[in-house]
């Protein structure tokens, strides 16, 4: 049932891409906001396909742009918190090189930092900085790779140096739980069937991810905190902290609804 199911959700999943692809590159060169929105439903499309459920709880980014820092887990990290609103990721250069993936991380006007070359990376802070001022909302990984999602990696606070450019701009930390999987609660060895990290090849695992049955997944957003209070190391300790905490609350009550409020 697994292979049918696999081989189901491969077929539909590429149809959906390359259909949506040719609107995505209309909207992107000729209608600029549609281009920014088209991508929520796009993304939220395919996770319903997939059998992945996306709960989002906390505080609504305000209009106006801002800067979300998440935990990150793999590859399935980039259509779940597409579905938050409208924004675009800040990914290493490598995934340029992918191919086909890149095309689609293109459409989705993401930035691409090079950590190897000191010039190119200024270029590079300069056009999300760009982005931030036109009132875009950039997304980043603070981490500055995938992990097991069993911990949370140190945030590298170098990200957090465009923030500084605005000390009024929100940042938001986000959380990312994968909780449950055919209703089981992920424990610690399941990890690796929605993770994606160190040297697991991409496509097989994407095989092996359409095998399983429905996943349920947690976002949570933080209350926003900002530049003018902090500088970009303590920004970047503070968004850990938040996403550790809530990470490990998420996860000790897997089976049911976690209300933040209270437990705070």
């Amino acid at each position: 049932m697994g292979r049918i199911r696999a081989t189901r959700l491969a077929f539909t999943s590429v149809m959906w891409i390359l259909l949506c692809m040719p609107i995505q590159a209309f909207n992107k060169r000729f209608a600029p906001q549609w281009s920014r929105s088209f991508p929520v439903w796009f993304h939220g499309s395919l996770l319903r396909m997939m059998g992945v459920r996306v709960t989002i709880t906390g505080t609504k980014p305000r209009k106006g742009g801002g800067l979300m820092v998440a935990n990150h887990q793999g590859w399935l990290d980039i259509p779940v918190l597409s579905t938050i609103c409208p924004l675009s990721f800040v990914a290493k250069a490598e995934i340029n090189k992918w191919p086909f993936f890149n095309i689609l991380a293109r459409l989705q006007r993401t930035v691409f930092i090079s950590r190897k070359r000191e010039k190119k990376l200024a270029q590079q802070r300069d056009e999300i900085s760009e982005r931030l001022a036109m009132g875009a909302t950039m997304m980043v990984f603070a981490e500055g790779t995938s992990g097991r999602g069993i911990h949370v990696l140190p945030f590298r606070s170098s990200l957090f140096s465009v923030a500084e450019k605005f000390p009024d701009m929100p940042v938001y930390p986000v959380t990312v739980c994968y909780r449950r999987r055919y209703g089981m609660p992920i424990g610690r060895d399941d990890h690796p069937t929605v993770g994606w990290y160190a040297d697991m090849d991409l496509l097989p695992h994407v095989w092996d991810f359409f095998k399983l049955g429905p996943v349920d997944v947690s976002v949570h957003i933080h209350e926003p905190i900002y530049a003018r209070d902090h500088d970009r190391k303590r920004l970047a300790r503070m968004s850990h902290e938040q996403i550790v905490a809530s990470l490990e609350t998420l996860r000790r009550h897997a089976g049911k609804k976690v209300d933040f409020a209270r437990i705070a």
